[in-house]
């Protein structure tokens, strides 16, 4: 009797197994595969008290050595994840703190390498990481993702019934909601700064709540143009800044990274997720780092993107994995702007990524950025848009629209 009750249980938990394969329509493997133990260490070989250090550029292309000291290991941080704590002894490090930008900073101990720097506490006073062990970062792409799995994160609209931009509004809102975590009491990923440039400040600020459920943190930036680096010359290599441009051209919105490690032409970063749905397709670029911004509350990269030089194929929770040489599909985006108080119709150029999850959210900013460069609209005041979506083989999506605002003056 024990002995088919026993049966039974196994054979239950097995049902409960294939029913999660087969909904998540994701091939998980259970087991590390052997690593190199002459070039990677495992957690299992780590010690409190043991010398470490990271590469990260601080400032340019420069790929620099920063000392640490392992804290201790912490295993089942999270199910199935563990992490090793360590702390920042060089000055510059005490200074800034945990800092954004740092996701992916390779962490040596024993010559070898041990994983990534990828979270830390709000508020911290000391320069304080988790790492990422290796072991856990190198199984990204291991499993086998579906196009439906890099969908399940996208928004489902019904395109039969009129377009109600309200009920539109409602469901990315409550999406973006539903993701965010209040991360003061424990640990959190390190913040990617989102570099934002051509767009008003204040456009910067509103679009900062929008993407911090996503892990990322709205900054202003400068424009792009020429550079006294020179881009062809500089190479995605262990500890270099790893760039990921969203949307590029006369207003460019671009998350900095750092590069943990290269094999072939596969190149792993940040130690964390990005979106964290598994299949991408994102530029992947090379940046350089104007300087470290140290704040109170979470100091970050002040960075820009230098050259596209592959793209993102995976995401997931320990690491984002990009292939070099290969290219990410963007869709040309053109907003054209006639303001009564320009002298002249303002005409931008840009290629947004294309992702469920990203893209509504960038073209909203852009344009809403493109509309408010000039200085915030008059209480009352009179919008007059127009929109066309062309699709290839198909005839284009186009609507236009008037709204007004009036004050209570005028009602």
């Amino acid at each position: 009797m024990f002995v088919k009750e026993a049966k039974r249980k196994n054979f239950n938990l097995l049902l409960l197994a294939s029913s999660f394969l087969l909904f998540s329509d994701v091939s998980l493997c259970w087991s590390f595969e052997q690593l190199d133990k002459t070039k990677y260490i495992t957690i299992d070989q780590i010690q409190p008290g043991m010398e470490a250090y990271c590469l990260t550029c601080f400032k340019g292309t420069e790929i620099e050595k920063f000392g640490l000291e392992v804290l201790d290991v912490v295993r089942d941080l999270s199910p199935g994840k563990s992490a090793i704590l360590v702390q920042g002894t060089d000055e510059r490090f005490i200074h800034s703190g945990p800092v954004g930008g740092c996701s992916g900073s390779p962490v040596y101990i024993d010559g070898r390498l041990a994983g990534a720097l990828a979270f830390g506490w709000t508020y911290s006073k000391d320069p304080l990481y988790g790492v990422t062990p290796i072991e856990e970062m190198l199984q990204a792409g291991k499993g086998v993702y579906s196009e439906q799995t890099a969908q399940q994160m996208g928004f489902a609209f019904d395109y039969s019934a009129p377009i109600d931009f309200a009920e539109i509004d409602k469901e990315i809102n409550s999406s973006l909601l539903s993701r965010k975590k209040n991360f003061l009491n424990g640990p959190s990923p390190l913040p990617c700064p989102l570099i934002v440039s051509g767009l008003p400040r204040g456009v910067c600020e509103q679009l900062n709540s929008v993407v911090e459920p996503f892990g990322l943190m709205a900054v202003a930036g400068m424009s792009s143009g020429s550079d006294s680096v020179q881009a062809e010359d500089v190479q995605l290599t262990p500890g270099a800044s790893l760039a990921v441009p969203l949307l590029t051209g006369d207003i460019t919105m671009t998350t900095i990274g750092t590069v943990t490690e290269v094999i072939g032409d596969k190149v792993y970063g940040f130690g964390h997720s990005f979106l964290g749905y598994g299949a991408v397709d994102l530029p992947m670029a090379t940046a350089k780092v104007h300087t470290v911004v140290s704040s109170i509350v979470r100091s970050f990269k002040f960075a820009r993107p230098l050259k596209t030089v592959g793209a993102l194929r995976t995401d997931e929770s320990s690491a984002i994995l990009g292939q070099l040489g290969a290219e990410a599909r963007m869709i040309p985006l053109t907003i054209k702007v006639d303001r009564y108080n320009d002298t002249e119709k303002r005409l931008y150029n840009c290629r947004v990524v294309d992702n469920r999850l990203l893209t509504v959210t960038i073209v909203r900013a852009a344009v809403t950025g493109a509309a408010l460069m000039l200085g915030d609209l008059p209480p009352d005041h009179t919008i007059e848009y127009k929109v066309a979506v062309e699709i290839e083989d198909s005839e284009p999506i186009t609507f236009e629209n008037v709204s007004t605002t009036l004050t209570s003056e005028n009602w």
